[in-house]
């Protein structure tokens, strides 16, 4: 008989390697596609610059039967009430922020955020008083001074905006706007321009915060040597969806790109 070995057996086995993505399915047509088009006119670059490469491109894929412009603007306003009590005491700093009932969210989410701030980090800052820039400790220190009244009526904004915003998209449908107004500001860029920026970024950056959706940016070529980008937004548990969207639309916009950057504008 053949004597067994004292060494230990060792068997081959097989690695199998998982990727972290989400695994893109059949390409779903999106039922409706949005263009805010007053979102892009917060844009310092020409609006047929990247509005016109979005629309072709989802013509092309899908047919532009399912395509809807609308003015966002025009919506908050009329379905929620309670920005025009902001609108009514616009400041003139905010004059050139063109769309009064933007200016109001803006000022309503960027309130919020600072009143959060205060909740979380106040104990802190009050006996600490760190050194920071003056436009950042006097909004630091000035929300110090604020109590749950005086946000009250900022946080109904925020929730009505909700309801209003998520009532625009059904399933399957998404909707296009700009990721930021355009390049960062330059040093020594003057405080109203800068305060005008920022308010422009803010309410671009916090639309999907606001309703709890789920959005991806996608680069769209560059405008005179920078970066342009769009954000695809929708609404929340469509994750795989817009990936799937997101990735066959990508490639359509290169090729959109490449012919529109051949053109001066």
């Amino acid at each position: 008989m053949p004597r067994r070995s004292n060494k230990p057996q060792i068997k081959k086995c097989e690695v199998t390697t998982y990727s972290l993505y989400l695994p893109i399915e059949k390409l779903v047509q999106p039922n409706k596609v949005l263009i805010d088009e007053d979102c892009f006119k917060l844009r310092s670059i020409p609006t047929t610059r990247v509005t016109k490469l979005v629309a072709t491109s989802i013509e092309n894929l899908f047919g532009g039967n399912i395509l809807q412009y609308i003015n966002l603007g025009d919506i908050i306003q009329s379905k929620v009430p309670s920005v025009k009590h902001i609108m009514q005491n616009d400041d003139t700093e905010n004059k050139k922020f063109s769309i009064k009932s933007f200016v109001a969210l803006s000022t309503s989410m960027a309130l919020l955020q600072r009143f959060s701030f205060k909740k979380n980090h106040g104990e802190w800052v009050t006996p600490v008083k760190p050194k920071l820039g003056a436009r950042i400790s006097e909004r630091v220190f000035d929300v110090l001074k604020t109590s749950e009244q005086d946000i009250d009526p900022f946080d109904s904004i925020k929730t009505q905006v909700k309801e209003a915003l998520s009532s625009l998209l059904g399933e399957n449908e998404v909707t296009v706007f700009p990721t930021v107004p355009g390049p960062p500001p330059k040093l020594q860029t003057k405080t109203t321009s800068l305060e005008t920026f920022r308010a422009r970024a803010f309410y671009l950056l916090s639309k999907a915060g606001v309703r709890g959706f789920c959005n991806v940016t996608i680069l769209v070529g560059k405008y005179e040597d920078l970066p342009v980008s769009v954000y695809v937004l929708a609404k929340h548990g469509l994750d795989r969806l817009l990936l799937n969207l997101v990735e066959t639309l990508y490639e359509i916009l290169q090729e959109q790109v490449s012919t529109v950057e051949k053109v001066n504008y």
